[in-house]
């Protein structure tokens, strides 16, 4: 842990990692490496081997490759390749004059705007569309018109028979009134004939009380004659209109129901139509404008998708003309790069141009016959080049070249490596021991020896054993991580104190504490600061950082005396 704060070690060990244990396990000796076969080392031997057999491999080809009999098949070679060239020359001077007729059929082609075109069709195609389904929207419209055409009639029928309230219109008296008349008329007669005064004057009564409802309900039936008339007219209307015969308001209110929601829907589909008619109108205007911009004249809409066809075709017999020159400019087999503009010495021909390509591969057949002896050395050239057998021999030499420079390049690299890795370990074990050797002799110094008491006041030694850092008081030996935070605390303070002391002397320096003493009790934190104060006395700078308030109230109190050269900021207001 204490390596961890004062020295280098974690910085070093990252290095060592990277360092296989093969290298740091080796010998070397000037060039000479010796260790276990694997790894980096294995690796450096299997490129010795690869470099031995490349230097025989070149050793076969200057015996092998460089015969007389094959020389003179490549004289032979050259004379062919000369007049194949000049014809290639030619062949490329007249692709060079296809190219040109395809440019200016390319030109033309261009003018007829395809893009346009496209745009405009769909946008006629859209148009169409547009029309069609305004049409079927006013065909369904004509069917709502007819389904609906009873209601604003309807509506006002119900409203003029909630108004006249013609379901309490009096019928004329039934017969009934008739019937109760006769039954008391023979009441009377038969109480007269069995001279009963009392039946007589009860009959008498029912008799006038049956006038007198006669008379009322006949006046009403009189009075109500108005409605009946109308009511007769609103039902003879409503035979007519719908087939069927008006008993009561019920069937009207479910009458209008019924087609209220299409009545509804017929506002509706009326705006939209009002709407997409005008959008259609802006539409057929807009693509008339861009007919005649791309036309340069004004043709009915009846023959805008005629009009754009023809320029279509324009266009694609353009492309086939430019098609059959591309074909004809592919068969030459002639990159753009390639093309001659410049008429050259020799007229392109065929025929010619194919038996002396066939005279040219002939030779190189002589030729490959005399490569097949080569062909064992060729395979293990390709081995180590890792090319395709079919490569050329100059490009399969110069590969076999670049795979020695390769294979000599990783060697040598390889080899640097090694020996760097193995001295840098060497150098780290070395930094090791001195880093050790400097902590202990810090941590035996008189400066840590007397400041440890003084901050603690009860531990009085402190050593370094392997990685860990041991505290001792009179009687026993502690391992710090098991001691208490607050005197984690001291102790870090005595050591920070002391091997500033003791390191950098005279100079004076800067030491950074966050919240130091956080864990320390009230009564040490006093004898805390003191320290720090005493070392600020000497010409340090004290930086310190807490978020405690006795902290903040302590160290208020005791620099005072420090005047101008104690400075106090409060970062929640920076």
């Amino acid at each position: 842990m204490l390596r961890r704060f004062l020295s280098h070690k974690e910085i070093f060990d990252k290095i060592k990692d990277n360092i296989s244990k093969t290298i740091i396990d080796s010998e070397i000796d000037g060039y000479k490496i010796e260790g276990a076969k694997r790894a980096e080392i294995q690796r450096r031997e299997d490129l010795m081997e690869d470099m031995r057999l490349i230097d025989e491999l070149f050793q076969e080809i200057e015996n092998k490759y460089m015969g007389g009999e094959r020389r003179n098949l490549e004289d032979e070679k050259k004379k062919l390749k000369n007049r194949f060239d000049k014809l290639e020359k030619a062949k490329r001077h007249i692709s060079y004059k296809i190219s040109k007729e395809i440019e200016s059929l390319e030109k033309k082609a261009t003018q007829v705007d395809e893009k346009s075109i496209n745009y405009l069709l769909k946008q006629i195609s859209n148009l169409n569309i547009a029309i069609k389904k305004y049409e079927n929207k006013k065909e369904d419209l004509n069917i709502l018109l007819e389904s609906t055409k009873n209601y604003k009639w309807l509506k006002s029928a119900i409203s003029e028979y909630e108004k006249y309230n013609f379901e309490e219109i009096t019928e004329k008296p039934n017969i009934w009134y008739t019937i109760f008349f006769a039954l008391i008329f023979a009441l009377i007669i038969a109480f007269t004939v069995l001279k009963s005064q009392v039946g007589i004057i009860i009959s008498l009564l029912g008799l006038a009380g049956i006038v007198l409802m006669y008379k009322r309900r006949y006046d009403k039936f009189l009075a109500d004659a108005g409605k009946r008339d109308e009511i007769l007219n609103l039902k003879n209307e409503f035979k007519e209109r719908f087939n069927e015969k008006l008993k009561n308001l019920a069937i009207m209110n479910e009458k209008i129901k019924n087609i209220e929601d299409d009545y509804n829907k017929r506002e509706v589909i009326q705006g939209q139509l009002k709407d997409e008619k005008s959008e259609i109108d802006n539409t057929n205007l807009k693509i008339a404008e861009e007919m005649k911009g791309l036309l340069e004249k004004e043709i009915g809409m009846e023959k805008w998708l005629e009009e754009l066809e023809k320029k279509l075709e324009e266009r694609r017999r353009l492309k086939e003309q430019i098609s059959d020159k591309n074909v004809e400019l592919a068969r030459l087999d002639v990159e753009e790069p390639d093309y001659i503009k410049e008429k050259q010495e020799v007229v392109y021909n065929k025929d010619e141009y194919i038996e002396v390509k066939e005279d040219l591969e002939k030779i190189k057949e002589s030729i490959s016959k005399k490569e097949e002896e080569l062909k064992t050395l060729k395979h293990s050239i390709c081995k180590h080049t890792k090319d395709n057998f079919s490569i050329e021999w100059t490009e399969l030499i110069k590969n076999l070249a670049d795979k020695h420079n390769e294979v000599l390049s990783e060697y040598k690299n390889l080899t640097a490596e090694i020996i760097g890795k193995k001295y840098v370990s060497e150098i780290i074990e070395e930094l090791y021991k001195e880093e050790d050797e400097k902590i202990k002799d810090a941590l035996e110094s008189e400066i840590i020896s007397n400041m440890l008491p003084q901050v603690t006041t009860h531990y009085e030694n402190i050593s370094l054993t392997d990685d860990r850092m041991i505290v001792s008081d009179t009687y026993n030996d502690f391992p710090v991580e098991s001691i208490s935070d607050g005197a984690k605390e001291q102790v870090f303070l005595a050591l920070r104190i002391g091997l500033a002391k003791h390191w950098f002397k005279k100079d004076e320096l800067f030491l950074i504490f966050d919240d130091a003493f956080l864990h320390s009790d009230y009564n040490r934190r006093p004898l805390l600061l003191d320290k720090l104060i005493e070392l600020a006395n000497s010409g340090w700078q004290i930086i310190c950082f807490t978020f405690d308030d006795n902290i903040r109230n302590l160290i208020d109190k005791k620099v005072k005396k420090l005047k101008d050269e104690y400075r106090f900021y409060n970062l929640n207001e920076i």
